[in-house]
């Protein structure tokens, strides 16, 4: 229907996918594929997408419980992780990587 009216990044989502088809590229994304919608790419060419790392903006709160960032996704795993390696005396930090994210865990030694 060429009058379907939609929503700018669906139309993004699409083109690319329908872009894939015609040439040979490669799509990355960092934790925003489901609003950037370029998780359709990544459904059809799932050897050509790489959802990788962690939005910026979501890094301060991930460890945090039931935080939701942009892509809609939430959960306590990693508030878990915290909660073990600071009993242990430890920190854990996270950031973005070269081929995604990285999660550095200390925990002291006891002699």
């Amino acid at each position: 229907m060429q009058n379907e009216k939609i929503a700018t990044r669906v139309a993004y989502g699409r083109a690319l996918a329908a872009l894939g088809e015609k040439y040979d590229f490669f799509v990355m994304d960092a934790d925003l594929s489901g609003s950037t919608q370029t998780a359709m790419f990544g459904k059809k060419f799932p050897e050509r997408f790489a959802n990788c790392g962690i939005a910026e903006e979501n890094i301060p709160h991930i460890f945090d419980r039931f935080y939701m960032g942009r892509s809609g996704k939430s959960g306590i795993g990693l508030a878990l992780t915290k909660e073990i390696v600071h009993l242990h005396k430890g920190t854990i930090r996270a950031r973005n990587g070269d081929t995604g994210a990285v999660f550095e865990i200390s925990i002291p030694v006891s002699r």
